[in-house]
This record gives structure tokens, sequence and C-alpha cells, in this order.
């Protein structure tokens, strides 16, 4: 199970999920209310995810802010993408998953420039 942490920008989300994700790169945005508040903080999620990789629920394990928090979730529910470990005999087996992330703004010196994907 890895742990990690981001430094997130103003208006863009970067996510990088070591194994056991596939090695897919995602960008989410960074949700509009927190960032007109200034709201910072790391949102820690906890997914059960199927024999499918795909994610079936998520919970907060440590909260950032409430819209930053249902924002990770939404985002991991819907981009999550994993690749399950396996059973005795070879078969793919659901599992739980836990991840932190830490959303940052920029200092207001420094105007938050898009990032291609």
């Amino acid at each position: 199970m890895s742990h990690k942490s981001f430094a997130v920008p103003a208006h863009f989300f970067a996510l990088v999920i070591a194994l056991p994700v596939y090695g897919q790169t995602t960008n989410w945005d960074y949700p509009s209310g927190a960032q007109k508040e200034q709201v910072e903080g790391v949102t820690r999620v906890r997914l059960q995810v199927g024999a499918d990789g795909l994610p079936k629920s998520c919970e907060i394990v440590q909260s950032a802010d409430p819209e930053l928090d249902a924002s990770a979730c939404k985002l991991m529910m819907e981009k999550g993408r994993f690749k399950p470990p396996l059973d005795d005999k070879g078969k793919p087996k659901a599992f739980q998953f836990e991840q932190s992330i830490r959303w940052k703004l920029p200092p207001p010196s420094e105007p938050a420039e898009p990032t291609k994907p």
C-alpha cells in the first residue's frame, strides 16, 4: 500500500498514485469554492476497490475541508483505476487502498498557470 502526499497548484490538481494503480497520471481541478476561500489541507481517503480494479466506496480518514474532502472522494471514485493483487489461485481480489492528497494553493505572488495535460 502506498501513502503519498502531493502539492496542488491553485486551479490544477495533479494526482499521481503509485502501485497498485496502473501507471497513469490524471489532472483534476482544485475545487472553486475552496480556491476562492484560500482553503488548503490534507485529505486522506480510504477506498474499497473491487477485483475489477474499480473503486466501490470512499471514506474520509482525515479531513481537510468538506469541499476538498468531497472532491477527493468524487474524483477518486470517478478516475481511480487500480491493479488488484492476486489471490492464491492467481485471480484478482478486492482490496483496500489509502491515499493522502495535499491541497495547496500557490503563494499569492505566483500567478497560477494552467498545465497542459
